[in-house]
């Protein structure tokens, strides 16, 4: 695992924070429009649950690379987590995090779904750093148990603004039982995320 020691590269890719975002149906556009507005430079990593086939995970992964400036790829077991990549959650795996570290395992689906925003959201609460879960577009109420662990360990909960999503369902649940930090349109979660980036890297050491 990565230490937190920022001496040359290891502060140039050890991200300074860590995001998972979750969806369902309605979601893509969503996605879209939050990668597209995070600039090249962004200190974070993030982590993608989507709520679709194995075929759909695929393309998805072209279609977030060529939305922004951030890479792009599917996540692999024992990965290590990176600043400005955007990891996609593989079909028919739980993704979860350990500390820096993903892992892909076999755990059973949770409301149904493999990957569950659920299963990833609270495994957020390993990161050592600032962590953050961010529910947009879907129905039903995936993401809502996850965002409850991840706040009880200081983590900050987001949702997309339920009047500018397709689909309502699942942010309308995180807010009846989580205490939601903020709810925004996306390019105001984006922003969000961006400011606590740089804050972040404005209090860390310099190299």
């Amino acid at each position: 695992m990565m230490s937190m020691q920022f001496d040359g590269i290891e502060r140039r890719v050890s991200p300074s924070m860590v995001v998972g975002v979750g969806a369902s149906a309605g979601g893509v556009e969503a996605l879209c429009a939050l990668v597209g507005a995070l600039p090249e430079s962004f200190g974070g990593s993030m982590i993608v649950v989507l709520h679709t086939s194995s075929k759909g995970i695929g393309t998805l992964v072209n279609v977030l690379g060529r939305a922004g400036a951030l890479h792009v790829e599917m996540a692999t077991d024992r990965t290590v987590l990176r600043r400005q990549t955007i990891y996609v959650a593989p079909h028919d795996r739980q993704l979860v995090l350990t500390g820096r570290l993903i892992r892909l395992t076999d755990d059973p689906p949770q409301h149904g779904y493999r990957p569950a925003i659920d299963a990833t959201f609270a495994s957020l609460a390993s990161f050592h750093g600032l962590a953050a879960g961010v529910l947009l577009s879907g129905t039903l109420s995936d993401g809502t148990r996850g965002l409850l662990v991840l706040k009880a360990a200081g983590g900050t909960a987001l949702v997309q603004d339920p009047a500018e999503a397709q689909h309502a369902g699942m942010i309308r649940s995180a807010q009846r039982a989580v205490a939601i930090d903020a709810t925004l349109p996306v390019l105001g979660l984006a922003a969000r995320l961006v400011k606590s980036s740089l804050d972040l890297d404005t209090r860390q050491p310099a190299v």
